[in-house]
């Protein structure tokens, strides 16, 4: 099984499971992993969704090198696309729910994009980020479109042009993590900050995360003005009733998603 999938308490788990060759990517693990995003995205009992890699040696190194070598994984001619990426990223784009990424050792080429795509990032001391694609030849795809985003545009460059690799302090330093834990507690980190974001209100998470992407993607009055209508909407649910409800009442909110 190259990618373990398992749903605990509104938390929806997926673990890249090739830790004998550090959980690089091949075509059957990458549409497992898509298709688990694309499942949890649409689950009404999944809140929250935690993404991690199997072993402390690696998050993910990327691309599997040694199936394009053999000629696997890698499209042919006629396809601009890579039929099992975009697919999953199209379905990543339009989840909603709070993505974490706990992240254990080497993040590199697709598994750092795969960092970038997450909305809360842990990481370990030992964890290393970047993009080597250019040191073999190839372009960094997706990942050039990514990583402006999360850096300036000047560091964003040294790093996809020289294939150079980013450390753990050196990733908090810059933004790209929101924090640094000893090896081996990344899980529980990030499984921690999974549980608190639980006892919120999901669909108001929901909503806050698709408001926050329309106010980078939109113009702001077009931004503000769908934001204000979705308030509105939310307002009208069990949710948004129950959470006034128990504080008034002194106690915990039993919210469910309704």
């Amino acid at each position: 099984m190259t990618v373990i999938v398992e749903k605990k308490e509104h938390v929806g788990y997926i673990t890249l499971n090739r830790p004998e060759v550090l959980n690089a990517l091949d075509n059957e693990t990458l549409h497992d992993f898509w298709g688990a995003w694309a499942v949890f995205g649409d689950d009404p009992e999944v809140w929250v969704i935690l993404i991690t890699g199997a072993g402390e040696k690696a998050f993910s190194v990327g691309r599997d090198l040694k199936k394009y070598k053999e000629g696997q994984g890698v499209p042919k001619v006629e396809h601009v696309f890579e039929p099992v990426c975009d697919i999953g990223l199209g379905h990543a784009a339009k989840v909603d729910k709070p993505v974490i990424a706990a992240v254990n050792g080497y993040a590199l080429g697709w598994g750092f994009t795969i960092v970038l795509l997450t909305d809360i990032r842990i990481a370990c001391e030992n964890a290393v980020f970047g993009y080597p694609e250019v040191t073999y030849g190839l372009p960094t795809g997706v990942g050039s479109l990514l990583l402006p985003r999360d850096l300036s545009w000047c560091r964003s460059m040294e790093v996809l042009l020289t294939g150079d690799r980013i450390g753990a302090q050196e990733a908090l330093r810059l933004g790209l993590v929101n924090r640094v834990v000893p090896k081996g507690e990344a899980f529980p980190a990030a499984e921690s900050v999974a549980r608190r974001i639980c006892e919120n209100g999901p669909l108001a998470v929901k909503a806050t995360k698709r408001m926050a992407r329309m106010g980078l993607e939109m113009p702001f009055e077009s931004a503000r003005q769908q934001v204000e209508t979705l308030r509105y909407i939310l307002r009208q649910t069990e949710d948004a009733k129950e959470g006034p409800r128990a504080f008034a009442e002194r106690r915990k909110p039993r919210y469910r998603g309704e």
